[in-house]
């Protein structure tokens, strides 16, 4: 039997909420496992080699989409496939279809390893920009610009996100994504991304999203096979520049609480990272963020938890 940290469906104040999950080991049924604290060692990393797109999945839709994780690429793609005409293809329009490229191969990939990822771009203001029960509040690409962000609307509250920018969602059972990519008199274009089934310790190969550069982070379980007072995270991170990832672990029963923030430096190419961590009375289930910084492609190859 598999166990979760929220049900699937829930209703809150009136209203539906389809929360975030995690798989749940057994042993994490114990209440004193489950509120265990917890904090970081110092990482050993090693560089092994090169960085390499090899092996990530499928843009779903786009069987003719070039197989790279690069924007411009993929942008300029999208031009010529789809030029600009006065009535029927506008610039928003092919900014949003490579939007959607990256969306789709993400969660491609992040389905792959069990589990699910929902969202997609578009123009928020008309036809709007949906993720499940989240959404981007339908206005004007003036009115958003002129304000300096758009709202996304969450049945647990909204967020905000900087015109042009990105911000996380992070509620006690929700977790999510936005990005505002530019914005025009009427027209705007985002991209919202909601995180639904949590992977566990995943161990194929999955790409961070990056549109115009704003890239976006992953969110996984960390949980050891028995309850122990320390874990080796053995994990691994492809970069195709050097820069320091931002790795935030939250408690699996409300992801607002913050368990510990580390950063962790990379070199360009493919790192892969013995990360100790220690908790007491055990290092519990962990929901793990890693945050790229802007301008990389970064793909997390594995992670791997020991016990």
């Amino acid at each position: 039997m598999v166990l979760y940290n929220f049900p699937f469906k829930m209703k809150i104040a009136g209203e539906i909420v389809f929360p975030t999950v995690a798989k749940l080991p057994e042993w994490a049924t114990n209440a004193a496992y489950r509120n265990a604290v917890a904090m970081p060692g110092k990482p050993e990393i090693k560089v092994v080699g090169p960085f390499s797109e090899s092996g990530l999945g499928k843009a779903i839709g786009f069987p003719d989409a070039p197989e790279t994780m690069d924007w411009d690429t993929i942008l300029s793609w999208v031009k010529d496939i789809a030029p600009i005409e006065e009535e029927q293809i506008v610039e928003w329009m092919q900014t949003a279809t490579a939007a959607n490229v990256i969306c789709s191969r993400f969660m491609d990939e992040y389905k792959r390893a069990g589990s699910l990822v929902v969202g997609g771009s578009g123009d928020p203001y008309i036809p709007g920009v949906k993720a499940e029960d989240l959404k981007f509040v339908s206005e004007r690409g003036r009115t958003v610009g002129d304000r300096g962000y758009g709202v996304v609307s969450t049945p647990t509250g909204n967020f905000n996100v900087p015109v042009p920018g990105k911000a996380t969602g992070i509620f006690k059972n929700i977790l999510a994504w936005g990005a505002v990519l530019e914005s025009f008199i009427k027209q705007w274009t985002a991209v919202l991304m909601k995180f639904r089934d949590l992977v566990t310790n995943p161990q194929n190969r999955i790409s961070l999203p990056s549109f115009r550069g704003l890239t976006a982070p992953i969110f996984l379980t960390h949980s050891s096979s028995i309850p122990a007072p320390a874990n080796i995270a053995e994990f691994s991170v492809s970069t195709n520049k050097p820069q320091a990832v931002v790795l935030r672990a939250r408690n699996v029963d409300d992801y607002r609480d913050v368990l510990f923030e580390d950063k962790v430096t990379l070199q360009k190419g493919q790192n892969v990272i013995d990360y100790p961590v220690f908790g007491f009375p055990v290092v519990p289930v962990m929901v793990i963020e890693l945050a790229p910084e802007n301008q990389t492609n970064t793909i997390l190859d594995y992670w791997t938890a020991y016990p």
